[in-house]
Formats: structure tokens, sequence, C-alpha cells
């Protein structure tokens, strides 16, 4: 009797491959626009000391140059906090795009499942077929071999 063989096993283990290499890939994303929302949520932290501090100090009497000093300073920070949204949301849009690939994977890796699976149900019916055959054969023979 032949061992079960799916014929596309191959593919099924690519597919199944490429799956664990995207996931692993989603995940990186995932930690890169976590610490890209960690630095994000401190250059916004530090915009807001600045300018309390800002505003207290002109309550003082400031030089001009110091009130340059801190608007070029203030205007950095915002700078930096665009350039920090810019790069979140290029990686939320590049989490999604691996998310869909990897479903996309995970469809295609269920369908050649499904047809290993139906593969191996016509497989044991072939099998538990030729079984029944031969058993019709031998009691044939056993009741010609009687009579």
């Amino acid at each position: 009797m032949k061992k079960f063989k799916f014929r596309f096993q191959v593919v099924l283990n690519k597919v199944s491959m490429e799956m664990d290499n995207i996931a692993i890939a989603l995940a990186e994303k995932k930690r890169a626009l976590k610490q890209s929302e960690r630095v994000l949520k401190g250059y916004q932290l530090m915009l807001k000391n600045y300018n309390q501090q800002f505003k207290e100090d002109q309550k003082k009497v400031l030089a001009v140059e110091e009130i340059i000093h801190y608007q070029r300073f203030l205007g950095k920070i915002q700078v930096d906090i665009r350039d920090q949204e810019e790069k979140m949301s290029e990686l939320k849009t590049a989490v999604t795009q691996i998310r869909e690939i990897l479903i996309e994977k995970n469809k295609e890796k269920k369908m050649l499942e499904k047809l290993k699976e139906t593969d191996f149900k016509a497989y044991v019916q072939g099998i538990e077929s030729a079984e029944q055959r031969l058993l019709d054969e031998l009691s044939t023979l056993n009741y010609n071999r009687q009579a």
C-alpha cells in the first residue's frame, strides 16, 4: 500500500515559511511603530514643557536673543514632531500592507490545507475500497472452495 503524499506539500511548506517571515516583518514594523509613538510623545511633552517655561520666562524681562533662541528651539521641536508624525504614518501604512499580505497568505494556506484534507479523504476512501474488493474476492474464493 502506498503511503499518502500530498502533491502540493512543497507549495504548502513554502507558503507556511512565507507566512512566518511576513509575521516576523509585521512584528518588527509594529515594534518600530510603538517606538515611534514613544518618541512622538516625548517630543510633544518637551514642546509643552518648553512652551510653559517660555510663558513663565516672558513674565520676566528676557533679552531679544533669548526670545529668538526659544522660538528657534520651539520651531525645531515642531519640525521634529511633524517628521515623527510622517514617520508614524508611513509605519502605519506599512503595517496595514503587511497585515493584508499576511491575511492573503493565510487564505492561501487554508485553501491548500483544505485540499490536502480532501486528497487524504480520497486516499483513505481508495484504501477502504481496495480492502473491500480484496475481502469480497477472498469471500468469493472461500465460497467457491466450499462448493
